[in-house]
């Protein structure tokens, strides 16, 4: 998969947390008021949307310029996708890190694999295809 796609899956696997949870938050592990993880949770996928403009890119432009850094790797066999996301997970910025981070360890890898398998089985943004 392209670093693209894992930005994707990184997004979508986000979201259904955040979906699952009914957009309320669902973690208090720091003490930190729900209002506050919640809206974290809901900055990050505003800002990591990558469906807001046509190419390949996030909502904020440089979001997805620093994922390239976390994970240089320009091809990502599909077996150590889930690897690669947790490294971007725990390198993201302070400001919405533990929710993110909490939101993303509810995912197991299980889930991870069979939602990349159906995601990359079919057209998608990424993929040439789409």
């Amino acid at each position: 998969m392209t670093q693209f796609e894992l930005f994707c899956a990184v997004f979508y696997a986000v979201d259904s947390v955040w979906r699952k949870t009914g957009g309320e938050a669902f973690l208090k592990s720091d003490g930190r008021n729900d209002e506050v993880q919640n809206e974290d949770l809901r900055m990050f996928l505003s800002d990591a949307n990558p469906f807001l403009w046509a190419g390949e890119n996030s909502a904020d432009p440089a979001m997805f310029p620093e994922f390239r850094e976390i994970v240089p790797q320009e091809n990502i066999p599909v077996e150590d996708s889930y690897d690669m996301a947790s490294r971007y997970i725990e390198a993201l910025p302070y400001y919405y890190a533990d929710s993110v981070r909490e939101a993303f360890r509810t995912i197991i890898r299980q889930e991870w694999d069979e939602g990349v398998s159906r995601c990359m089985s079919r057209p998608h943004k990424g993929s040439g295809n789409s």
